[in-house]
């Protein structure tokens, strides 16, 4: 098979583009520890304000600087709105929705998670800069979609709570 000049030309250049996307797919990934959320659990969405640890959603202090912050969206907003962790603590999320699709997002994070009515989504995420990091819902969920954000206070130790 003939093929022309400029078209070998082109075929190459697309060739080196394609690796060159590749390959920066793949170095983003590995150095940014990039991994997809898996569903850690199924829960009743119907049940979900009854069932531990989602009756009393908030922040548990395990040991070693991690936490355990759990999550409910719910119609426009994230039950707790506000978390407030010292700088340095690694959260483990674990994150439910009780009627819609709803989509977690913090950015200048690694946290990117679909949340699934019913299904409950773990994400652990450190924290290594005190600041405020925006908790937001990339996933149309309703007419009140644009009001659904919240907040991660990141402060130094001796503000920590």
């Amino acid at each position: 098979m003939k093929v022309e000049r400029y078209e070998r030309y082109f075929l190459i250049v697309v060739a080196v583009f394609l690796g060159l996307a590749i390959g920066a797919l793949v170095a983003t990934v590995t150095q940014d520890h990039a991994s997809l959320p898996e569903p850690s659990d199924r829960v009743d969405p119907q049940l979900v304000r009854s069932t531990p640890p989602f009756d009393a959603p908030g922040v548990r202090e395990l040991d070693n600087g991690e936490y355990e912050v759990v999550i409910v969206a719910q119609a426009w907003q994230w039950d707790p709105v506000e978390v407030t962790l010292p700088v340095g603590a690694t959260a483990n999320l674990r994150v439910t929705s009780v009627d819609v699709v709803h989509g977690m997002r913090v950015p200048d994070t690694n946290v990117n998670a679909m949340v699934i009515p019913g299904q409950v989504t773990e994400v652990t995420v450190t924290f290594d800069e005190a600041k405020d990091y925006s908790l937001i819902c990339h996933e149309y969920c309703g007419i009140g979609h644009h009001n659904m954000g919240g907040v991660f206070h990141i402060v130094d130790e001796e503000s920590a709570p």
